[in-house]
């Protein structure tokens, strides 16, 4: 049976002389090996590409995955990176293998990247992580003002579960606090933080991005009732907030609105779904006392992992994508 949707991180091979073909399928036999084997099954941003694909399993969804040949392309295809996987898909469009292309949304940082790629005529959805991520797309240009769709990658709801953990009991007095990125201004408040949170009779752990493995990162907030998330800039999503939440892990984060990044300053997030039931921003030094004082006695009661059920797992994030692909999808959301 043909799939209606197919999900590309890679270009398709395509090789039509008959002087190539042992060549090819020799080619298409090991990526295809790779791609099923080992740490490259998921290619392109790995927590993307696995939630999609994890969700469109877990609903049924009648697709395929960086399908070896052209005659495994669904007629909605989905790129979700890669300069020269979409450039290739637009070509296949005009040649008419593809119905519709939504790209991204790991394609490009800049919507004026890769020569105003994501402007093309042929790409009917441009997928961005936030809304934040949409509207400076927009800002670039205004054309994709009704072609942006703000839709974020869900979390394996099982894996980070705190049912996974050894102990199913938390340590109450212990706090991770997580540093994606840094700078000396941030480094003295991340250590203005820790001596104050070790005053009020917590223990703290630091964690630094890239050190760990999920395994570990898992083990930690299995032993945790609160994380500190500090990255010096922004989150065009942020993973690790998500799987903190599913952790049943509420949030403080250290809330930054502007960016200087190439040159260019914009608004951004450093945690774009956040919101009440999952944790809280903090501004500065005095505003997070505020809010840990908050929490620590009860004034504040977040519900992280139920949020997460109802609104980032796996099976709602693709869910909500399919019902996008399949319905209205010219409205900017």
């Amino acid at each position: 049976m043909s799939k209606e949707i197919t999900i590309l991180t890679d270009p398709v091979v395509c090789v039509h002389s008959n002087i190539k073909h042992s060549l090819k399928r020799l080619y298409l036999l090991a990526k295809e090996c790779i791609r099923i084997t080992g740490k490259n099954k998921y290619r392109g941003h790995f927590a993307v590409t696995r939630s999609l694909v994890n969700g469109f399993e877990l609903n049924n969804v009648n697709y395929n995955y960086n399908p070896v040949s052209l005659s495994g392309l669904g007629r909605i295809v989905i790129v979700l990176s890669g300069v020269d996987t979409l450039t290739q898909s637009i070509e296949l469009k005009r040649r008419g293998y593809i119905d519709k292309i939504f790209a991204g949304p790991n394609i490009v940082e800049f919507s004026s990247d890769a020569e105003n790629i994501l402007t093309s005529n042929e790409i009917d959805l441009v997928l961005t992580p936030s809304i934040w991520v949409s509207k400076l797309y927009c800002q670039d240009h205004k054309v994709l003002k009704n072609r942006c769709y703000s839709w974020p990658a869900g979390v394996d709801f099982e894996y980070w579960n705190p049912k996974k953990c050894i102990s199913n009991k938390k340590s109450e007095k212990k706090i991770l606090i997580y540093c994606k990125s840094k700078s000396d201004k941030l480094l003295k408040l991340i250590d203005s933080v820790n001596e104050f949170i070790q005053e009020e009779g917590f223990t703290t752990r630091l964690l630094e991005y890239g050190s760990y493995s999920h395994t570990e990162f898992r083990n930690e907030l299995c032993n945790a009732s609160l994380l500190i998330g500090f990255t010096n800039g922004s989150e065009s999503q942020g993973i690790a907030w998500a799987e903190s939440w599913s952790m049943d892990v509420p949030t403080l984060i250290h809330k930054n609105e502007k960016k200087n990044y190439r040159g260019r300053e914009f608004e951004c997030s450093t945690a774009p779904y956040l919101t009440s039931d999952n944790g809280s921003f903090f501004i500065d030094y005095d505003d997070f006392k505020r809010k840990f004082i908050e929490w620590k006695k009860g004034k504040k009661v977040y519900k992280a992992r139920s949020w997460v059920e109802k609104n980032m797992t796996d099976a709602v994030c693709s869910l909500k994508l399919y019902r996008k692909l399949k319905g209205e999808f010219t409205k900017y959301d």
